[in-house]
């Protein structure tokens, strides 16, 4: 497969985890609210994943109640082609979790 296929074949998947996903991936925040006693804390969980790992990390993280609320590039490398085209690819994300205590 070439590279820039690819590419274009992460990025179809790297979107269609954000749609699968749900929407609280891409949502902008409620506001902040004061504690109470009656709202619950929250366990935070922050996971280092291989991006050909993530749909598998995204599904277990799902099936034991976390809500995702980023994922964040953090190994990225600048492939030059034969034909002078540039592409960043990402090879590792962030993945950080929350869930009600």
């Amino acid at each position: 497969m070439s590279h820039p296929l690819r590419f274009r074949l992460m990025l179809a998947v790297l979107a269609g985890m954000v749609v699968t996903a749900g929407y609280r991936l891409v949502s902008v925040p409620a506001p902040l609210r004061a504690a109470t006693a009656t709202t619950p804390g929250w366990d935070y969980q922050t996971a280092s994943v291989d991006l050909g790992s993530l749909t598998p990390k995204l599904m277990e993280l799902s099936k034991d109640g976390w809500e995702v609320v980023s994922i964040i590039s953090i190994d990225t490398l600048i492939d030059q082609q034969p034909d002078g085209k540039t592409h960043i690819v990402t090879q590792r994300v962030e993945v950080t979790a929350r869930r009600a205590k």
